[in-house]
């Protein structure tokens, strides 16, 4: 029997047909499946920690994102979806952000200069707004 190329367009459609028909006998199952195991996979490859470890350093933290000092949503891709924050040059992993701030500070390289300047030309652009003890606070 000749070898059988697994890329040929006739390997391809039987493995889609198989699929398909495990599905439709497996309602739903499929999909929780395949996302916990994606959500497993993604957090070992990118940040070398588990599902299980995440959801406890959401424990330790009480379900606050650690700057906005609000509860975290629910996970997916919301404003308030938890986000493991990591150091870009060394990929040490630091806490757990909302989603919002996580990005936040990817825009700004996680450079504390960028994010002082930012402060700054808030401190001084924004009407309503005064010094209180070194802080900024609304009036």
């Amino acid at each position: 029997m000749p070898y059988k190329d697994p890329t040929s367009a006739a390997a391809k459609a039987s493995n889609a047909r198989k699929s398909k028909r495990w599905r439709e006998n497996h309602p739903g199952s499929w999909k929780r499946l395949n996302a916990r195991n994606h959500r497993q996979w993604w957090y070992r490859s990118q940040y070398g920690t588990s599902d299980a470890e995440f959801e406890a350093q959401i424990a330790r933290q009480n379900g606050l994102c650690p700057i906005g000092n609000h509860p975290f949503g629910p996970r997916g891709k919301g404003k308030t979806s938890p986000c493991q924050d990591h150091d870009h040059e060394s990929g040490k992993n630091r806490l757990i952000l909302c989603r919002e701030h996580n990005v936040g500070l990817g825009m700004f390289h996680d450079s504390i200069e960028k994010l002082e300047s930012a402060l700054q030309y808030l401190k001084n652009n924004t009407p309503g707004f005064r010094r209180v003890r070194g802080e900024v606070s609304a009036v």
